[in-house]
């Protein structure tokens, strides 16, 4: 039986070129989608669950002459070129690939794994983890834990060969050995039995007759097998500088839960990452990597909180959630063989946090793996089966995360934050603002020949006139007017530029007038008050309370408080629904507003108010009034 390479002709029938689909989806991250691939495929041929799994990448420089089969392969690289010759983008990728082909040394990369089955069913026509990396086009028999579900990771090495072609070489756990050369090109003319077809584009070197495998090991670098496992080599590998900075990193960052729970043992040339010395490779990279750095600390802290959830009857999930000044706000989302999938974000843009979300069970893996892209990097609702019921169970589990990661906030975060004018982080409750002697930074919490408005009438199912009737309209309404009180859309400039802006400067702000109907009223400038000191911190986390201090410059008629979210969240609509003096005097209030009254030049004013916004959050905080 002849053994070489065969390219069986299409029969007049599709014509394959230089784009194919499943090579073009792992262009954008060739040695990332490359790493990732083989460690999930080693992952779920995992042989004895007790020992882990190990694969290693080894680059070699092969003498051409020790190429199988590259005479051969030259030949049709030349006819493919020759067959697109009007195509530049065919013509361009196959000048290079013949380049390769006939230079002295061809470059091969060899990923080789060991405690694995193996690739079984290799003397099996019929469906089995032989045929379907090896033969068969998107197709995968892999459920529950198991990564793929496209079929589509086999082309990621393909992405890294200049040549588009693969040997594959194993040593299953029945014993069986089998060895075949895939080649990835393009439909190209030829002829067979003297007569002129035209090729499928995909050609595989072994039995020549039936296009089967060898029935034995092979090796281009002097490599031999000794145990149970799969060795792929990627001929023509792309030439890349730092190809092994680039894979250790992808590793790390995909499978870092993996590695640190001993699964998972890989080694780059020489260099060996597993669970005892990923540390050293975290802290040689975090600065390319900086999301696996707040990952590791989760997953190796004591201090990270730890959740488990059978989460809506569909299995466990384990969350872990830290809280560190300079985490960025993400979650880790993974299958439970330790595979990242991708990262969460939009979860909140004040509280500093980092976590790991592992999906456990058999069951919600495959769940979800049924929203997994071809690239397994993202969840698509519309991919499920019941699309419908996937983005229910999609949005529940993130709000489940986000929930989690505000409990676990407010627990551990210090009660304190900045706000509009406070040039000082402000100090915990039980340090709080007090005035003490001889230290002029220090505000004193009394607040002096204040009297506060009587009522306390929650208007927000009111709106309109009939709010304003129930309002004490002395020394409030008669000066705000109904309209500014309760329908106006008051803006204001903060000491940051932050905050919403009416377009016009401070003095076009301050200078504007509200005149009252009467023509005998006085003129009334609203103003936003210049305050010497403002502090503003949580006073009670469980009921949403916070104490607000500050000094005005000028005396301030009729005044009241705005209070807005900032930062990403300034989009968020707050309202208020307490205030009080600090000695527990009722205020009134409505939307994100309370109303204090009169305030005088240096005096020193406390109030405690609360929000209906549940996240712990940056604050803006203008004090607006009247002047005469």
């Amino acid at each position: 039986m002849t053994i070489g390479w065969n390219f069986p002709s299409n029969n007049n029938s599709e014509i394959v070129g230089i784009g194919e689909a499943g090579i073009e989806t792992f262009k954008g991250s060739l040695l990332g989608s490359l790493a990732r691939e083989i460690c999930q495929n080693s992952l779920d041929a995992r042989n004895d669950i007790k020992k882990p799994v190990k694969v290693e990448f080894v680059l070699e420089k092969v003498r051409r002459k020790d190429v199988i089969g590259i005479d051969t392969l030259s030949e049709k690289m030349t006819l493919c070129k020759n067959f697109w010759s009007e195509n530049k983008k065919t013509v361009k990728f196959f000048d290079k690939a013949s380049k390769v082909c006939n230079d002295d040394f061809i470059r091969i990369l060899r990923v080789s794994d060991y405690n694995t089955t193996g690739l079984t069913g290799s003397d099996k026509i019929k469906s089995s983890p032989w045929q379907d990396l090896v033969k068969s086009s998107g197709v995968s028999n892999k459920n529950g834990e198991s990564g793929g579900s496209f079929g589509i990771g086999k082309s990621a090495p393909f992405a890294c060969s200049d040549l588009r072609t693969i040997f594959y070489s194993t040593l299953d756990k029945d014993g069986l050995k089998a060895s075949q050369g895939v080649s990835r090109l393009v439909s190209f003319e030829c002829k067979e039995n003297n007569i002129e077809v035209i090729t499928q584009g995909k050609g595989y070197y072994g039995y020549t007759f039936d296009n089967s495998p060898i029935k034995e090991s092979i090796s281009f670098d002097g490599y031999i097998r000794q145990e149970i496992g799969t060795d792929l080599y990627i001929l023509g590998f792309i030439e890349q500088e730092l190809w092994e900075k680039e894979i250790i990193k992808e590793l790390i960052e995909g499978y870092l839960i993996s590695i640190l729970r001993r699964d998972l043992v890989v080694t780059v040339n020489e260099t060996q990452i597993n669970s005892e010395n990923i540390c050293h490779f975290i802290d040689k990279y975090k600065e390319d990597i900086p999301l696996a750095y707040n990952y590791y600390q989760v997953l190796t802290s004591d201090k990270a909180v730890t959740i488990l959830e059978n989460f809506e009857n569909l299995g466990e999930i384990e969350l872990k959630i830290m809280i560190k000044k300079d985490f960025r706000r993400k979650v880790l989302m993974s299958r439970n063989n330790g595979m990242k999938i991708f990262d969460k974000k939009n979860i909140s843009s004040t509280i500093p946090f980092a976590g790991v979300c592992i999906l456990k069970d058999a069951e919600i893996n495959e769940f979800f793996r049924e929203m997994e892209n071809p690239q397994h990097n993202n969840w698509e609702e519309e991919r499920h089966s019941d699309a419908k019921k996937a983005k229910k169970i999609k949005k529940k589990l993130f709000e489940f995360i986000k929930e989690k990661v505000f409990e676990v906030g407010k627990t551990t975060i210090l009660d304190e934050m900045d706000a509009v004018g406070a040039g000082d982080i402000i100090p915990d409750l039980e340090n709080s603002i007090s005035a003490k002697e001889g230290n002029k930074e220090q505000i004193g919490s009394d607040v002096k020949d204040y009297s506060p408005l009587e009522k306390n009438i929650n208007l927000h199912s009111k709106t309109g006139n009939q709010a304003a009737q129930d309002l004490d309209t002395t020394g409030l309404s008669d000066e705000l007017g109904n309209e500014d009180m309760y329908g106006y859309e008051s803006v204001f400039l903060n000491y940051h530029n932050g905050g919403r802006s009416t377009g016009r400067s401070l003095e076009e702000e301050n200078s504007s007038a509200y005149k009252d109907d009467s023509e005998d009223k006085e003129i009334r400038k609203r103003i936003m008050a210049r305050t010497l000191k403002l502090r503003l911190f949580m006073y009670d986390s469980s009921k949403l309370l916070y104490k607000l201090y500050f000094e005005l410059q000028d005396f301030l008629g009729d005044a009241y408080i705005e209070i807005f979210v900032s930062g990403e969240q300034s989009s968020q609509n707050i309202e208020v629904n307490f205030a009080t003096t600090e000695d527990g005097q009722s205020l009134k209030y409505r939307k994100n507003r309370f109303f204090v009254g009169n305030l005088e030049k240096g005096r020193k004013y406390c109030f405690v108010y609360g929000i209906n916004y549940k996240e712990m959050c940056s604050m803006e905080v203008a004090v607006r009034g009247y002047k005469i």
